[in-house]
């Protein structure tokens, strides 16, 4: 059973690489690599309702340099959504070395965007998987290239 299908507007995010998460009200949340308004992908929100799953924009990544091609998301326990993006943001890497980024979503169902770091390519660069909280709330990921000697990946930790 197919529960929602991409492209389903203009500005709808396309290519979806990375899982999904749910919510406490059992919405469903994920990321489109591209599309959107500035091709460089989407955060979205699926609701199920009387007629089926309808969907909504969460962030529309439309400048490169806050991040480009998100890998998925994952919620922290006061309801924040957090990720990465392959590319975009700064550095040495053609495109931006990617970013970890924070939605906070605020009242009206609107989210805030937050940048919690651009990657350089000394630091890392590409992280091209999701993130993991600890208990303490520190973040933790991967990235596909940069970091000192070789720069073939790096493991980083974000205290948001």
């Amino acid at each position: 059973m197919t529960l929602h299908s991409f492209p389903a507007f203009r500005g709808d995010g396309v290519y979806l690489y990375a899982g999904l998460v749910l919510d406490r009200s059992g919405n469903l949340y994920g990321a489109t690599a591209q599309g959107g308004s500035g091709d460089c992908g989407t955060v979205f929100k699926l609701t199920h309702g009387a007629k089926g799953w309808k969907e909504t924009l969460v962030h529309d990544f439309t400048h490169p340099k806050d991040g480009c091609g998100p890998n998925g998301v994952t919620f922290d326990q006061a309801g924040n959504l957090y990720g990465t993006t392959v590319s975009g943001g700064a550095g040495d890497c053609s495109g931006g070395c990617g970013v970890v980024f924070k939605l906070t979503p605020n009242s009206g169902g609107k989210w805030n965007y937050s940048l919690l770091h651009r990657f350089n390519d000394y630091d890392g660069a590409l992280p091209d998987a999701g993130v993991i909280f600890d208990q303490k709330g520190n973040l933790y990921g991967t990235t596909e290239l940069g970091g000192g000697g070789h720069s073939v990946g790096v493991v980083f930790e974000i205290t948001p």
